[in-house]
């Protein structure tokens, strides 16, 4: 941050068969991970807590057992309000802000609260 419309990235990881697992992908030895983020801009996102203006980020990630991607939106103040992921099995997945509270407590920002919800 601070973020910038058109600012793209690159993380590369390299995962080792011990995450593996046959409901999603298998493999043998090490993969390489190669995700690439780019800042597609600004966008409003009506949430529980209103209308917020968040910066959508798009990602796409490749290996040799699949693809895969991600939408993220970001609140300066609230963190990440909208996750959608794309796996490697063709399922969906989607994290939402629903809520915000403050209790007691010695943290500077209110800790966010997602729902989850999935679809094939």
């Amino acid at each position: 941050m601070p973020a910038r419309t058109g600012h793209q990235w690159t993380w590369d990881l390299t995962v080792g068969d011990s995450w593996s697992n046959p409901q999603w992908a298998t493999w043998q030895g090490r993969i390489h991970v190669r995700s690439q983020y780019r800042v597609v801009g600004k966008q409003v996102v009506l949430t529980p807590l209103g209308s917020l203006c968040c910066w959508l980020v798009r990602a796409h990630a490749s290996c040799p057992v699949g693809n895969s991607s991600l939408d993220l939106w970001y609140h300066p103040a609230y963190g990440f309000v909208q996750l959608d992921y794309h796996t490697i099995t063709g399922s969906r997945l989607t994290f939402k802000l629903v809520g915000e509270r403050m209790e007691q407590s010695i943290r500077p920002f209110p800790i966010p609260n997602y729902q989850l919800s999935a679809s094939k």
